[in-house]
């Protein structure tokens, strides 16, 4: 046998022992794993248990107060030489009577979880709480007492938001009443308002005649309600990506996209820099507004606005020397394919897409009606 076969064999050997080794860890952890699932059971049961037992207990305390008040009374009453009880009592005697009796709660949570109604129940669990403890409720007393009693008033969802963390995170505030009703404000009043704010500001635009800084000033407060924890490039990118979708004037957005408000894959230009190419488009606008001239929507029709350079020649003349050079300029039916600006049909047909026109003079359109021709008429200058 070579030296390759027993090598071979030996490492066969090991692997065939740390495969065995891991059968042997893996049916360790699948015992351990019901060992715990056992006990989690058992732990719940016994909480049911102690539940029932407290609830008992509570029966048995307020049957012997009970007796220890009207004792207290017939004491009281025969001491007084009255001999006998009144059958009504007074308002006072009434409310003597009520001492030592737990109020119950008679509110539920967690049906339907809206902020709302957990105010609601909290404020009555209050009133409960102060209830009993100005009735001096002795049980009542102890906060793992009143906390049961809150969680018996739980329901559907907050019921098993409060046995989870009991159960799987074995945490210790769902013994203490207040420190329930803390952890369900954050789960279902705090993590809501937060959603609010997301909402608030993914959904955020322009206003009619809002101006642009003070659109951009709103987006970030509006982000720091939102996502106050966010790294700040992250806030940037996410403000300026919102202020570039929700603006009005087409224009603007254009030319922020144009101008790439992104400097890179992940960081945005500054506020102070979006600011000013979106300020430098309005004015613009504004400025061609009052001169009587039509805004250009990009750089290639500024000529044709602004009656630029045009070649040496009127735009009619250059019309009438494509129509001299047109092979249905004799009145012939004219092909569907053909341009109407350029005469050719190399770029597909359309004067919607003929390079030249683009070149020349971006703002052409055919006229309302043909010449007599056929060729169409002179844009307006």
């Amino acid at each position: 046998m070579s030296n390759l076969e027993v090598k071979i064999k030996q490492l066969e050997k090991k692997l065939l022992m740390k495969e065995e080794s891991f059968q042997e860890e893996r049916k360790e952890f699948q015992t351990l794993k019901t060992q715990m699932e056992s006990d989690n059971t058992a732990l719940y049961a016994e909480n049911n248990k102690l539940s029932l037992s407290v609830k008992e207990l509570q029966d048995k305390v307020e049957n012997q107060e009970d007796l220890a008040e009207r004792l207290k009374r017939l004491e009281t009453a025969v001491a007084g030489g009255s001999g006998q009880l009144e059958a009504g009592g007074t308002p006072e005697e009434d409310l003597s009577e009520q001492m030592g009796k737990e109020k119950s709660i008679e509110l539920t949570f967690g049906e339907d979880t809206s902020p709302h109604l957990l105010e609601k129940f909290i404020a009555h669990y209050s009133l409960v709480d102060r209830i009993n403890k100005a009735r001096g409720v002795r049980v009542w007393k102890k906060p793992d007492y009143r906390a049961l009693m809150l969680r018996s008033s739980l329901r559907g969802a907050a019921s098993e938001f409060v046995e989870n963390a009991e159960n799987i995170m074995l945490t210790t505030w769902v013994k203490d009443d207040q420190e329930i009703i803390v952890r369900l404000r954050e789960r279902y009043i705090n993590n809501a308002a937060i959603e609010l704010r997301i909402i608030g500001f993914e959904t955020a635009a322009q206003l009619d005649g809002e101006p642009l800084g003070e659109y951009m000033g709103r987006l970030q407060r509006l982000m720091e309600k939102a996502y106050a924890t966010h790294p700040p490039f992250v806030k940037q990118v996410r403000v300026v990506w919102q202020f570039v979708n929700g603006l009005q004037d087409k224009d603007v957005r254009e030319a922020l996209i144009k101008e790439k408000w992104m400097e890179d894959g992940e960081r945005a230009k500054s506020y102070d820099e979006i600011l000013k190419i979106a300020e430098t488009v309005v004015n613009s606008k504004v400025a061609a507004k009052a001169t009587g001239q039509v805004k250009p929507r990009s750089a290639g029709n500024i000529n044709a606005v602004s009656g630029g350079s045009t070649g040496g020649k009127s735009p009619r003349n250059r019309n009438k020397a494509r129509f001299n050079n047109s092979p249905y300029k004799n009145g012939t039916k004219r092909d569907p394919l053909m341009c109407w600006y350029c005469n050719k049909k190399d770029h597909g047909g359309g004067w919607q897409r003929c390079p030249l026109r683009e070149e020349k003079e971006p703002q052409w359109r055919p006229g309302s009606g043909r010449t007599n021709s056929g060729f169409p008429k002179a844009p307006r200058q």
